[in-house]
C-alpha cells in the first residue's frame, strides 16, 4: 500500500518527551502514530476516553478506556 506524509504540529517540548517516549520502545513517532490510527481506525474508536469538566474551567482529562470511572453519586463506605 502506498505510504502518504502528514503533517502535525505540537509544541517543541511535547515532541520532544514524545520521540524520547517511543525511543525508549524502539519506534519512531511515525511507528507510533501508524500503531494509534491503526487501532483507531480497527475499533472504530479512540483507544482512550476524553472527558471535559463540567466547570469547563479545567483542561480535559484523558483517561484509558479500560479504566471504569465510578459513578458521580456513588458513595464509597471505608468503615
Amino acid at each position: 500500500m502506498a505510504k502518504v506524509g502528514v503533517n502535525i504540529k505540537l509544541e517543541a517540548q511535547l515532541k520532544a518527551e514524545f520521540e524520547a517516549f517511543c525511543s525508549e520502545l524502539g519506534l519512531t513517532m511515525t511507528d507510533a502514530l501508524t500503531i494509534f490510527a491503526t487501532k483507531v481506525v480497527h475499533d472504530w474508536q479512540v483507544p482512550f476516553a476524553l472527558a471535559l469538566p463540567q466547570s469547563g474551567t479545567e483542561p480535559p482529562t484523558v483517561v484509558p478506556a479500560n479504566t471504569k470511572q465510578p459513578d458521580s453519586d456513588c458513595q464509597t463506605d471505608l468503615n
